[in-house]
């Protein structure tokens, strides 16, 4: 009973991780078909209204609504064991009459209660400071980024009082100043000109 947890754990990812949902994830057109159908709510996206389960999902967009069936299922699975370690503890704790076993049981039972609190305390704890942290969903706006020009850098390195031309080919105008300003007392950098490149 030690390794039972272990045991469905290694269970739950010989599920996840074998060949036939590899090969089925192979393409990010083709939607991801679940081997077991979830539950789901009405309205969940991806969810068939008939049978109120998802058999499958979009990876590209869809994988918030698994991660979030999967969360209250993970509640629901740490329930369910809790109650089942609750159970053997008081069996445990009833059954013996060894003042060391009936403290086994007796931790038995309080070890299952408080991993019961720490699962539902999460829970509680994300949704109260805000109910948008158990969606998974992620969905960000489109953004526009506007790089720097690029440009030809003409420098001029004096070093050991020797003087030698430098050109650097595509950077930005914020680059070259910024090779300018590495300048000290023994190497002395300055800029000459920086030139758009053409469109």
């Amino acid at each position: 009973m030690k390794y039972l947890f272990y045991i469905l754990i290694l269970i739950a990812l010989t599920g996840v991780f074998n060949e036939k949902n590899v090969a089925q994830a192979t393409t990010t057109a083709d939607p991801y078909v679940l081997l077991a159908p979830l539950p789901c709510e009405a309205g969940t996206p991806g969810c068939d209204p008939a049978t109120k389960t998802l058999k499958s999902f979009d990876p590209t967009t869809g994988l918030g609504t698994y991660l979030n069936l999967m969360i209250k299922i993970f509640i629901g699975l740490c329930a369910v064991l809790s109650v089942v370690m609750i159970v053997m503890g008081g069996v445990e704790y009833m059954t013996s009459e060894l003042a060391h076993t009936k403290e086994s049981g007796k931790e038995k039972i309080e070890h299952a209660i408080l991993g019961l609190i720490i699962a539902l305390g999460a829970w509680a704890l994300l949704y109260t400071i805000n109910p948008d942290l158990l969606k998974s969903d992620f969905n960000p706006p489109s953004a526009t980024v506007t790089l720097p020009a690029n440009g030809t850098c003409k420098l001029q390195r004096t070093q050991n009082n020797e003087t030698k031309d430098e050109t650097w080919n595509n950077i930005s105008e914020q680059t070259c100043d910024g090779i300018v300003a590495t300048s000290s007392d023994s190497i002395k950098i300055t800029k000459i000109s920086w030139t758009k490149n053409p469109n």
